[in-house]
C-alpha cells in the first residue's frame, strides 16, 4: 500500500525482541529514506498485533495480500511489486 506497511513476521523462540527489531528497523530505513528524499518516512507510533494459537496465520496473510486488491491498486496479488511472501497465496475476494 502507499501509504502504510504490512509485516507478519514469526519470532524463531519464545525470547524474540520485536520491539527492538520494529525500532531498528524503522530508523535504519527513515534515516535512509531521508538521504535520498529529504523527507519524513515513518509517522509516529505503529499498531501491532500478536496472533494467538487459537487465529489462523493462513487468514493474516490473505488480508495482507488482498489490500492492494481491496485498493484497487491491481487485480491480482502477483500484480503488486511490493508483495514478498514465503508462502504461496491466493486470494479470493
Amino acid at each position: 500500500m502507499p501509504d502504510h506497511l504490512h509485516l507478519l513476521l514469526e519470532g524463531e523462540d519464545d525470547g524474540a525482541a520485536f520491539v527492538p527489531l520494529m525500532k531498528t528497523a524503522r530508523q535504519r530505513s527513515a534515516v535512509a529514506y531521508r538521504r535520498l528524499t529529504g523527507r519524513r518516512l515513518w509517522q509516529d507510533g505503529y499498531f501491532e498485533h500478536v496472533l494467538r494459537a487459537d487465529q489462523d496465520t493462513r487468514t493474516v496473510i490473505e488480508y495482507i495480500v488482498g489490500n492492494p486488491i481491496r485498493a484497487g491498486l491491481v487485480n491480482r496479488p502477483h500484480d503488486y511489486p511490493y508483495v514478498w511472501s514465503t508462502y504461496g497465496f491466493d486470494v479470493a475476494l
